[in-house]
């Protein structure tokens, strides 16, 4: 017996067990699998910005297109998508193949994109779609891209001040009438985003040409690229911080307090408390204060509080209570019962986060009878985040209430706010306990009365 099965294994391996006629009819992979075709149609979305480059909303349109090819087998995906890299494509979709074939780790993609930078025409088109697969790289393959490659390019784009043609470089609605001419640079920044994106890669390179942009006068789009420069915790950037701080919403800056106010935190510059004390009528101080100040700031913002405006005052209450530090629940939970109070939403996020068990009878209560739609939607992380059977039974309680007048109202009389609400509690719990009794609230009461501990 062992001596046949030897033999008709040597037939398989040698192909001589299938006659090689049926071996030639037998299907192939890359031959019979129908990837779907991309569509040149910018159709806007809802909402849409009526100003987006066509370029955007081709990409956008595609884009279910791309992840379901992405799923498909690399050698199938590669050979399709070097045929749809053909001149006889338009350039807007022969983008799009390009960055199939970036995202599928393709050198072809790459080179595509590289070759493409160096000629004026659709420029911007080329910087918008990099851009917008900057953002979706990760959710169309699951998995981390190598950007490493576009360093070098997008560094120089952001020092290549040659005028080009707008028209020609980035396909906008023809109702718009924008600048005949713009820098190459400043298409970069504008439709490209490259700042943000060197500046999130951390690109050692790119910081010097990054603060040059930061001390010119700044396009508005550089405002993220501000927030996240102090990621690199590098001394050169400290100088640009404090002269933006120092000089306050000025005319040429009037976006940057809020991003410089995120890098200084994020770098931990101290130096920056003194100057974000002037400022306590402005919302985006507080955030800053509370990374980098300590109890010794709280007089001058207690000091503060009877000229502060009504955002401003609700974020200097929040930050006193947590400069101060310490036991900080029982006063978070005071301030939540504020009705009036303009940041119970914050409150709700730091009560979170901490999973004090003491904060259970309140969200307990607020879960049932608060008037504000997000209180209750808070109170039910709240619970979920302590754990305990306390807090099971206040979310068990909660699949009793009622929830239908929430405010604000209904914007829809086929709105079940009850279906709603109920259904996440039992998401809730099934995740906290493992049992999955839906929104019967009298098989959780048994099942909860029946566990001992918990």
């Amino acid at each position: 017996m062992r001596a046949v099965l030897r033999v008709l294994l040597l037939l398989l391996l040698t192909g001589c067990a299938v006659p090689q006629s049926q071996i030639a009819s037998l299907p192939y992979s890359t031959q019979q699998t129908k990837l779907p075709e991309f569509v040149n149609d910018p159709q806007p979305g809802i909402n849409e910005d009526f100003a987006a480059p066509l370029q955007k909303l081709i990409y956008d349109r595609n884009y279910w297109a791309m992840k379901d090819i992405l799923k498909q087998d690399a050698a199938v995906v590669r050979e399709e998508m070097l045929k749809r890299l053909s001149p006889a494509q338009p350039m807007s979709l022969r983008l799009i193949a390009a960055a199939v074939l970036v995202v599928n780790n393709d050198e072809n993609g790459r080179q595509f994109f590289i070759a493409q930078s160096k000629d004026p025409q659709d420029l911007g088109d080329l910087y918008v779609t990099l851009h917008h697969l900057f953002w979706s790289a990760e959710y169309l393959t699951g998995s981390k891209v190598d950007w490493s490659w576009a360093e070098d390019f997008m560094i120089e784009a952001l020092q290549n001040r040659t005028r080009i043609n707008l028209r020609s470089a980035l396909d906008l609605p023809r109702n718009i009438r924008w600048e005949e001419t713009i820098e190459i640079r400043e298409l970069a920044v504008r439709y490209g985003q490259f700042s943000e994106h060197l500046v999130r890669m951390r690109s050692e390179k790119a910081l010097p040409v990054i603060l040059s942009l930061l001390r010119e006068y700044p396009f508005y789009e550089l405002s993220l690229c501000l927030a996240y420069i102090g990621h690199y915790k590098d001394e050169r950037v400290r100088p640009l911080l404090m002269d933006l701080l120092t000089n306050y919403r000025d005319s040429k800056r009037k976006d940057a307090y809020g991003a410089a106010v995120a890098a200084a935190a994020e770098m931990g510059l101290k130096a920056a408390v003194p100057i974000l004390l002037q400022h306590l009528n402005d919302d985006d101080s507080y955030a800053g204060l509370v990374a980098l100040g300590d109890a010794s700031v709280v007089p001058a913002i207690k000091a503060a509080l009877p000229r502060l405006k009504s955002e401003p005052r609700a974020e200097a209450e929040l930050a006193i209570i947590q400069l101060k530090g310490g036991d900080v629940v029982p006063a978070l939970l005071q301030l939540l019962r504020r009705t009036d109070y303009l940041k119970r939403g914050d409150v709700l996020t730091l009560l979170e986060k901490l999973k004090d068990p003491r904060s259970v009878s309140t969200m307990t209560s607020m879960l049932c009878y608060d008037r504000e739609w997000f209180v209750r939607s808070g109170s039910i992380r709240v619970l979920a985040g302590v754990r305990n059977k306390e807090a099971v039974k206040g979310l068990v309680n909660g699949l009793g209430c009622d929830y239908s007048k929430l405010r604000p109202p209904k914007t829809n009389p086929d709105d079940d706010f009850n279906g709603e609400y109920r259904g996440n509690i039992a998401k809730a719990l099934k995740e906290i306990t493992g049992q999955n009794f839906g929104t019967d609230q009298q098989q959780w009461t048994l099942w909860l009365n029946q566990q001992k501990a918990f």
